[in-house]
């Protein structure tokens, strides 16, 4: 059966989360592309509500955050999830056993999580399968499963207007035909135990001439020329602790 309803549950998505489960909420909506779709962040925060929101616009039809749901053994008893409401499919991208307990509370038709060796997931790997070590890849693993067949990265996404306005702003000179190409550098996390202590401006970007290597690894045939450019970056505020 098509599902018509979907949720998919988080515990919270920093900004490097976000980019990482992008392509997986794409893949899902390319898969369902007439299905309603929530994302649910029971645990905190998530920047597909706030920073990434444009990304997400026309993938997500619904984006819940700090919902309170999935931390406490409390949570497996009493009233259900969400006040009852019910989805033809729940996706669960975390593993943590008591919050999948939790999570499977949820009224749902077909149920789908990683959690246990997907011991309690309605949709189960072959056996002998080994979990990928990245994130991007045991998504991906989920989303065949939910879906029924091997799914496909959707490859890169086209900017919004807004974010190609910003980093106009931001980069001088470009991005215009022959300009300057801007490889970014990130300055730290966004928690603040991981992020870089001093505040001191970063070396964000670096405009180079067309000599630059193309590639991220290996030895490039020449050296390229390049002018630093740097400005001031503010740090997130911390997140707030959860339980």
């Amino acid at each position: 059966m098509t599902p018509r309803t979907i949720l998919i549950y988080a515990g919270q998505e920093l900004m490097g989360d976000g980019f990482i489960k992008l392509p997986f909420a794409r893949a899902l909506r390319a898969a369902h592309p007439g299905a309603h779709m929530t994302w649910l962040a029971g645990k905190g925060r998530t920047v597909f509500a706030h920073e990434l929101a444009p990304l997400v616009d026309g993938v997500l039809d619904a984006v819940i955050e700090d919902a309170g749901i999935g931390s406490k053994a409390g949570e497996l008893i009493g009233a259900r999830p969400l006040a009852g409401q019910g989805f033809d499919l729940v996706i669960d991208t975390q593993s943590r056993v008591l919050t999948t307990l939790i999570v499977r509370r949820l009224v749902h038709a077909r149920f789908v999580s990683p959690a246990a060796k997907f011991w309690f997931s309605d949709a189960r790997p072959p056996r002998g399968y080994e979990k990928p070590p990245h994130l991007h890849h045991r998504l991906f693993d989920i989303a065949a499963l939910a879906v029924g067949h091997a799914v496909k990265d959707p490859g890169p996404q086209p900017l919004p207007a807004s974010f190609r306005a910003e980093a106009a702003r931001l980069l001088p000179g470009g991005p215009i035909p022959g300009g300057p190409t801007y490889a970014a550098k990130n300055a730290g996390r966004s928690t603040a135990t991981s992020r870089w202590r001093s505040s001191r401006p970063r070396a964000a970007a670096r405009p180079c001439s067309s000599s630059a290597p193309t590639r991220a690894s290996g030895t490039p045939r020449s050296r390229p020329r390049c002018r630093a450019h740097a400005f001031p970056t503010r740090s997130p505020a911390r997140p707030s602790a959860r339980s």
